[in-house]
């Protein structure tokens, strides 16, 4: 064996290629599905902030408080049909998500391999750091180049990219710690 930091950065860039798309695909997944019940969680919270009252509820202050005065509309309802999942299509998502996510995945554990063999840790900072570069990339490279993209894809990209690479540093995090803690001289 070279060197410990050696193997580590090849087991970091390895790690981020084959398990990163797969974890942005997670990712995509939550953040979908909180952005997809955002608007009814904020009509029910708009619900409780009192508003002008309806012009059909007594004017009078009788002492009491009426949510339904003060209601302008009724909720929306979380559309997310959970009986509705097709797992039958489950290795073509999986495909997409390796086609869409293996570059900037490479690239996120290229930087923290960079980083790694440089100071012989990546700190959370780091991390940070360089899903916040990657993300920016990727969504600026991706709305570039598509003239149908929107600016809620490139948003959502960026979040993946960053949410990604912070939770792969965190499993890998402690692999540039033994490898510092081997690699010191006596």
């Amino acid at each position: 064996m070279h060197n410990k930091r050696d193997r580590t950065l090849w087991m970091t860039l390895l790690f981020y290629a084959l398990v990163g798309p797969l974890v942005g695909l997670l990712c995509a997944m939550v953040i979908s599905f909180l952005v997809e019940a955002w608007g009814p969680m904020t009509d029910r919270l708009a619900a409780l902030i009192p508003h002008a009252p309806d012009p059909s509820c007594d004017p009078r202050y009788t002492g009491h408080f009426y949510l339904r005065c003060y209601q302008v509309s009724a909720p929306r309802q979380l559309r997310y049909d959970f009986s509705k999942l097709d797992f039958s299509r489950l290795s073509a998502v999986v495909v997409v998500a390796y086609v869409i996510g293996v570059i900037p995945a490479s690239l996120s554990g290229f930087f923290v391999g960079a980083i790694g063999m440089r100071d012989g840790r990546v700190t959370w900072r780091h991390a940070v750091a360089i899903g916040t570069l990657v993300g920016l990339v990727t969504a600026l490279s991706v709305e570039i180049s598509s003239p149908i993209f929107r600016p809620q894809n490139a948003i959502l990209l960026f979040s993946i990219c960053l949410t990604a690479t912070i939770i792969c540093w965190l499993l890998t995090g402690r692999w540039w710690r033994r490898a510092e803690i081997r690699h010191r001289p006596t």
